[in-house]
């Protein structure tokens, strides 16, 4: 069974999510205990992380 675009949409933004957050996960970290970046910083930008996906999804229901 073939994927439709939305759910390409989704494998693509889930794969790079994945790759983004590996990728930044110790910046994080460091930019924390060096102090260039409070905690609060810090989840306030994981939950915008987390929003865009929800979003997505919610968009792609309501058009498809």
């Amino acid at each position: 069974m073939p994927l439709h675009a939305p759910e390409w949409i989704i494998l693509l933004t889930i794969i790079a999510m994945s790759l983004y957050s590996l990728w930044e996960s110790d910046k994080v970290k460091k930019a924390i205990i060096s102090g260039k970046k409070t905690k609060i910083r810090a989840y306030q930008e994981a939950m915008l992380f987390l929003w865009v996906p929800t979003l997505l999804l919610l968009a792609i229901d309501r058009w498809a």
